[in-house]
């Protein structure tokens, strides 16, 4: 058996630590009370869209993936503050993240990723902004269709309309205004309409 050195020990604390993104719910949970996808959850989607929106833009998708993996990352440490709770006080947000990755081998790739999203300078991570938005789109657009309430409540759709105005690239703007046009697809529609064995009548079979 491998002696748990210092330094093992620290990463395995590490790699723990960052499990707790599947039990951190964001401001959106917080403030409405709905089910919406964990820090976790969110940054699945975000990468995608990163990866998606940086190939539109003709930037690095991989590095539009990298810097998207830790754009949240000091959420794990501080939480998602609501808009109310931030009229009362800020997270040092970078200290947080800073002190998560350090003592890591991650702790200078995680800084840099972590800098650049924040700084924006970047196409790379101006498409990570836009998806981060883009998801959240998506995901009261999910709600609403839903049947949840809070959305129209809320002035929810006034929000998504708001939220065109904060994008980088133009990619982002054409994928907001294909989710949010009168007749975009359902957000079940990918399930609905594909390829299936309840289509072809084989289901059971």
């Amino acid at each position: 058996m491998s002696p748990l050195t210092p330094t093992l020990t620290r990463i395995v604390n590490f790699f723990y630590e960052i499990g707790g993104a599947r039990r951190r719910p964001r401001n959106w949970e917080q403030a409405i009370g709905a089910p919406m996808a964990n820090v976790a959850e969110h940054t699945y989607r975000v990468q995608m869209l990163a990866i998606y929106l940086a190939l539109q833009e003709g930037a690095d998708p991989k590095e539009a993936a990298f810097v998207a993996l830790w754009h949240d990352g000091e959420e794990i440490r501080t939480g998602d503050l609501t808009p109310f709770q931030r009229v009362y006080g800020q997270m040092d947000g970078e200290k947080a993240f800073a002190d998560s990755v350090a003592g890591t081998p991650l702790e200078t790739l995680g800084n840099a990723a972590f800098k650049a999203y924040k700084l924006r300078e970047t196409k790379a991570a101006q498409c990570v902004k836009d998806a981060d938005i883009l998801d959240t789109v998506f995901e009261l657009t999910e709600l609403k269709a839903s049947g949840n309430q809070y959305p129209t409540h809320l002035g929810v759709i006034e929000v998504i309309s708001m939220k065109r105005e904060k994008y980088y690239t133009q990619a982002a703007k054409a994928l907001h205004d294909a989710v949010t046009a009168s007749g975009a697809p359902s957000p079940w529609d990918w399930f609905l309409h594909g390829d299936s064995t309840f289509k072809r009548g084989t289901y059971g079979q």
